[in-house]
């Protein structure tokens, strides 16, 4: 036998064992063509997904902040942090329905002299709504006797509709007051939810005398 012959016997392993390289002596690895199969199937396809759906989640978010930079109102609204509203500020002055109608620049050509000529009061006060951007919110006075609390009169169905998250602004309410000397009054204002279902707001004047 030569010494080429005797060193391959050294090196080469006994049959049913794995063969060793000569410079690292670590066994081979040996994968069959359905282990191979099985790995391409669990390994590199997942990783090639994950990559294209990376991709396209990307692409998406671009065009996404691109569409909004472009046109702003298309954002969507962020849900409100806080809901709620607050009557603040109010006042009465004692004026007819025409001189009210004067001082909101409204129109008097279709009442009649004796309508314009009612005496009442013109309450106003600021108002403060979060929460309920493009939402109609009931708005109610009702006139209250000061002695013995019973309702002399309450308003028709009156809104407000807020154009902003958060809202500021005033408004001017006439309401009748009969003739009744002796008689004082106060005008209680509740602001609802777009349900109508609970008070946000409510606000009442001081008391003051029939006209």
């Amino acid at each position: 036998m030569s010494a080429s012959s005797e060193q391959r016997e050294k090196v080469e392993a006994p049959r049913g064992h794995p063969r060793l390289s000569g410079s690292t002596e670590r066994p081979e690895p040996q994968v069959s063509e359905d282990q191979a199969h099985s790995l391409h199937k669990s390994g590199l396809r997942p990783v090639q997904f994950a990559k294209t759906m990376g991709a396209v989640v990307t692409f998406a978010a671009t065009m996404t902040g691109l569409i909004f930079g472009l046109w702003p109102t298309l954002r969507p609204v962020e849900p409100p942090a806080t809901k709620g509203a607050a009557l603040t500020n109010v006042t009465v002055d004692r004026v007819s329905f025409g001189q009210y109608l004067d001082r909101g620049a409204y129109s008097r050509s279709p009442f009649r002299r004796a309508q314009l000529q009612r005496r009442g009061a013109l309450v106003g006060f600021d108002f403060n709504i979060k929460g309920y951007l493009h939402k109609h919110l009931p708005l109610r006075w009702q006139l209250l006797d000061a002695r013995t609390g019973d309702q002399v009169a309450q308003s028709p169905d009156l809104f407000t509709t807020p154009r902003a998250d958060e809202d500021q602004n005033s408004l001017l309410i006439w309401v009748p007051v009969p003739r009744a000397r002796g008689r004082r009054f106060f005008v209680e204002i509740q602001l609802l939810d777009d349900r109508g279902a609970y008070p946000l707001g409510r606000i009442r004047t001081h008391r003051f005398s029939g006209t």
